[in-house]
């Protein structure tokens, strides 16, 4: 996130925009590899305990696909501690 020097709304277009739609797509489209690939994209991005990556992972793209989330015991099998942690403050 650090590319956006100091616009603080870049991140959560990117990632609301055109990240969030991509997992949403895949989740849709029953794509292990990517939904894999992803969620271990996101424990990263989570373990980094940047408040600004935390916030931007969490409302532009966690909150966005709780839905898909919730009920889906194969999915919360894949989440990572830190996601886990994260939806569980929606």
């Amino acid at each position: 996130m650090d590319w956006q020097e100091g616009d603080e709304t870049g991140a959560h277009t990117v990632y609301g925009d055109v990240f969030t739609p991509y997992i949403v797509n895949c989740i849709e489209n029953n794509n292990q590899k990517e939904i894999e690939k992803f969620f271990s994209y996101i424990e990263f991005l989570l373990s980094k305990n940047d408040s600004y990556t935390n916030e931007v992972v969490a409302f532009s793209v966690l909150e966005s696909i709780e839905y898909l989330l919730k009920n889906n015991k194969k999915l919360q099998t894949i989440l990572g501690e830190k996601t886990t942690e994260q939806l569980k403050e929606f």
